[in-house]
Order: C-alpha cells, then sequence, then structure tokens
C-alpha cells in the first residue's frame, strides 16, 4: 500500500510539472504568433485585482477590432497600479497599445508602459519591447 501511495504521489508531481511547462510552452507560442504577424490596436483596463498571500497581480483588458470586442488577462508586475485594486476608477481610463495576431486577433499582448489616452494621433511603438 505504501508503494502505491508512492507511487500516486510521484504521477501527481510529474503530472503537476507537465502542466506547468506545457502551459508555458504554449503562451510562449502564443506570444511568438504576436511577434510574428503583429498589428496594433488601442486596449484599456476594465479588470484589476491580486490574489493569493504574495499578492500576484493581475489585470482584463478589453480591445475592439472591426466591430468585435475582446478581453485578454495578464499578469503584471508587483502594484504596477499603485490604488487600482481598491478602485478600478485609479485605472480604467488609462488606454495603452495591444498587439495583436492579425489572423487570430483573440491572441494579443498589451504594453502597459505607454499611456496614450491624452495623446492625440498616437503612433504604434517600432518595437514589441515591453508588451506582455
Amino acid at each position: 500500500m505504501k508503494r502505491i501511495k508512492k507511487i500516486l504521489f510521484f504521477f501527481f508531481i510529474g503530472a503537476v510539472f507537465l502542466w506547468i511547462g506545457l502551459r508555458y510552452y504554449y503562451d510562449g507560442l502564443d506570444k511568438q504568433k504576436v511577434f510574428d504577424n503583429p498589428n496594433f490596436t488601442i486596449g484599456r483596463i476594465i479588470k484589476y485585482s491580486s490574489s493569493g498571500s504574495m499578492n500576484n497581480y493581475y489585470l482584463t483588458y478589453k480591445y475592439k477590432i472591426e466591430e468585435q470586442n475582446y478581453d485578454k488577462e495578464s499578469s503584471i508586475p508587483y502594484d504596477f497600479f499603485s490604488g487600482c485594486e481598491h478602485d478600478l476608477k485609479v485605472c480604467s481610463d488609462k488606454q495603452f497599445w495591444v498587439a495583436y495576431q492579425k489572423d487570430g486577433p483573440s491572441n494579443s499582448l498589451i504594453n502597459l508602459y505607454i499611456e496614450i489616452q491624452d495623446v492625440e494621433n498616437p503612433v504604434p511603438p517600432e518595437t514589441l519591447d515591453n508588451f506582455r
């Protein structure tokens, strides 16, 4: 019986590592698809939250391509927008560049380092540095 429990334990641990590895692999593939075939639009934050004891921060952003709305969640650096998790109004009016895959617009990345809400005729960045 101990041997079976030990085997099941190692199987479970292996399955968890496999799942994590596959998740990172496919996230990397999606990111590369955007890098290989990008188009740009403007997005805005619609949700901001933290979770866990380590306060992992996440935001959901919205963007529109040809009358179709898209939402995507992204993890962000620690407390990137101070106070936003308690009051969404702090960051809900902010607009950012979103790079999306031309042939798959639901696959996208956002650049939170360039705010464009007060810029008339904003020009997309030349590189995809800082897109996440």
